[in-house]
């Protein structure tokens, strides 16, 4: 932040001006020898007395010999600035109050060496306009670079390089445009020279002011410190970059706009080798690059990037990918969303390609993708994919949702919305059906739902909705699953212990469990539209129903653990010589409610938008008392219902019309 420092001082000494500075211009500078050497504009100057013979120097802007004039009285309000001040000019550049001992400008052509020697602080405003300019700060204390409408391009490295490890903040002046512009290759100053970027800092940056700021990376990187990148205020914009737009260590933002368009291959929107942290302002940008392929490894283009862990507490990221392969958000360690809101969306494709091990691979592009765990506590995620092979959010470890031990929370306070619309990257082949799968939800550990909303929704082959590769928990979260494939699918375990759980597949399982599925709270409600599969699918029959209330309709048998203690009623299938399925299947028709009564009192009633010349139905709740004859019926919703559930497709109690009874059952 620019400091302001106003020295007012009254020197009354009797005698006479001895020379009138009214043949000066309000340009000149005068250097006042006996008060600290410091300088003022001549214009602040009312009149001067001395005692005895004083030397003054008056300079010109921009020029180094002074012109001395001598007096012996002086009075006069000093105000004392502490700014350089340097405006870029096409045909050179002119600097006012350089002539502090701490500080040594030099010019060469329109490259301007700014160097300090001392403990004060350098505050620099820099404006004008060069098409072949650089400003190199050599600055041994903190430093603040003004931008004041700077318009530079450099065509010998970077437009600003800050050369040594102190910090420097770079105050955006509110109500200016800046732009700044690097070569398309590089001369070193010297041996010590690393500038790779347009803003190119050895030690920490921190970015404030209002005003607008553009930065285009022709070389390599927009924006680059050696150390940590803030962004506490202003409206900073990435014009392109070769590499990477802002790279760092790490990376924080409290407030202000950084926008970022990116359209090369392989290239990097934000990247910090430790942390990025949000906790207040809007990143957002567009990304036209695709990734690349050398010696079977592949190099994606990515908006956000951390090669270590993502914080993201507050403020907003609207995200947009466009090229095939890409990522909005890849964090290489663990990712905690806590109070941000994502909006991501990619609309590149999956493709297949030869990895490094000479085998068939396939990469897909992905909202979000994390190689630790993912801790998703508030906030609000909207992620969609449109292409093939296309992933809402994929983490190699475990996916956590919500708190421990929350009973209910609004969706305006943890929301997360997944869709996915492209297909399977390979829909068939001679080794297996699906290659490539777009995922809305996936975790390569085990994913636990403690809380939150999740509306998830995948149109594509091979679209499923939330897959656990080891073991899902669901404690009281909410879930809306309408899939191609599984609404939930799990390779080992799935254990519902409360919560509210609808799950649709047109084309695969509701929910899908490859080991066990426990169900001993909540509701859960899950439909299956394909004809070769269930509800509830486990491996074995292992379903067991220790409490909670369960709805089910497919157009095949459900198997359920006679370990289960809540009261529970299946339709039976069986098969006849020729393979034809008889018995207890009921026909319903579409867009009807399935509702399950006791002498007109609805128990549960289903919403369903197809209809099935066979269903079978699965049903169990606590409320089920043994030896009561209950129906089911389909058609109207209950009238007077007690509770409504997951968007209507669900309700509970109420009363039904008797006419309308389609089955008779005992659980």
């Amino acid at each position: 932040m620019r400091k302001e420092r106003k020295h007012s001082r009254l020197i009354t000494i009797w005698a006479t001006i001895l020379i009138m500075f009214t043949v000066l211009s309000q340009d000149n500078i005068v250097f006042l020898q006996h008060n600290g050497r410091q300088s003022i504009p001549i214009n602040n100057v009312d009149s001067i007395k001395t005692q005895g013979t004083r030397q003054f120097n008056v300079y010109m802007i921009g020029q180094q010999t002074p012109y001395v004039v001598a007096a012996d009285t002086a009075l006069y309000l000093l105000t004392l600035p502490d700014t350089l001040f340097i405006q870029f000019n096409e045909g050179g550049v002119y600097f006012q109050n350089p002539h502090m001992d701490w500080i040594r400008v030099n010019v060469q052509g329109s490259i301007v060496n700014v160097l300090t020697t001392g403990k004060e602080p350098l505050i620099c405003e820099v404006s004008g306009t060069c098409s072949n300019g650089r400003l190199i700060v050599e600055c041994d204390t903190t430093s603040t670079i003004v931008l004041n409408g700077l318009s530079l391009v450099s065509q010998e490295g970077s437009a600003i390089y800050l050369k040594e490890k102190q910090e420097t903040v770079i105050e955006v002046k509110a109500g200016t445009t800046n732009t700044l512009k690097d070569a398309d290759t590089y001369q070193n100053l010297d041996a010590t020279d690393k500038s790779n970027a347009c803003i190119y800092a050895r030690g920490s940056l921190t970015f404030e002011g209002t005003g607008q700021l553009a930065v285009q990376g022709n070389y390599r990187n927009a924006i680059s410190s050696n150390k940590n990148i803030t962004v506490n205020d202003g409206d900073i914009r990435i014009l392109n970059t070769t590499k990477d737009g802002i790279h760092c260590d790490k990376y924080c933002q409290n407030g202000g706009t950084v926008d970022m368009h990116l359209s090369n291959p392989a290239t990097k929107g934000i990247k910090a080798k430790e942390l990025i942290e949000l906790i207040g302002g809007l990143i957002s940008g567009e990304a036209l690059g695709d990734l690349t392929i050398t010696d079977g490894e592949t190099t994606y283009c990515t908006l956000l990037k951390s090669d270590s862990t993502c914080h993201l507490l507050g403020g907003t990221i609207d995200l947009k990918h466009h090229g095939d392969g890409g990522r909005c958000v890849s964090v290489d360690a663990d990712l905690i969303v806590n109070g941000a809101r994502l909006n991501l969306e990619c609309q590149g494709n999956g493709g297949g390609y030869i990895n490094a091990l000479n085998d068939s691979d396939y990469y897909s592009p992905k909202c979000i993708t994390a190689n630790g765990n993912v801790r998703i506590l508030r906030g609000q995620i909207n992620l969609l994919s449109t292409g093939i092979g296309g992933k809402g959010l994929d983490c190699s470890d475990t996916i956590f949702v919500g708190k421990k031990g929350e009973d209910f929370i609004s969706e305006d306070s943890l929301l997360i919305k997944i869709e996915t619309r492209g297909n399977a990257v390979v829909e068939n082949s001679v080794e297996d059906y699906l290659h490539g799968c777009p995922k809305a939800m996936k975790a390569d550990s085990d994913i636990e739902l403690y809380s939150g909303t999740l509306r998830i929704k995948t149109h594509g082959s091979g679209g499923e909705g939330i897959e656990s590769k080891e073991s899902l928990r669901v404690y009281n979260a909410t879930i809306i699953a309408d899939c191609y494939d599984d609404g939930i699918n799990t390779n080992q375990r799935c254990y519902i212990k409360g919560g509210l759980i609808y799950c649709r597949s047109i084309n695969n399982d509701g929910i899908d469990s490859n080991g066990k599925l426990s169900v001993s709270g909540g509701f859960v409600a899950s439909i299956s539209e394909h004809f070769m599969n269930e509800s509830f699918d486990t491996e074995g029959g292992r379903m067991y129903i220790y409490g909670g209330n369960v709805f089910g309709i497919s157009r095949n048998e459900v198997y359920v653990s006679e370990q289960s203690t809540v009261p529970y009623y299946s339709t039976k299938t069986k098969f006849n010589e020729w393979g034809l399925r008889y018995g207890d299947s009921i026909r319903i028709a579409k867009n009807h409610y399935l509702t399950i009564s006791l002498n007109q009192d609805a128990v549960m009633s289903f919403f369903h938008e197809v209809s099935f010349d066979d269903a079978f139905v699965i049903v169990a709740s606590p409320s089920f008392m043994q030896g009561e004859v209950y129906q089911i019926s389909d058609g109207l919703p209950p009238s007077n219902p007690n509770e409504t559930l997951l968007d209507n497709q669900v309700i509970l109690g109420g009363q039904i019309d008797e006419s309308e009874i389609l089955y008779n059952f005992k659980p």
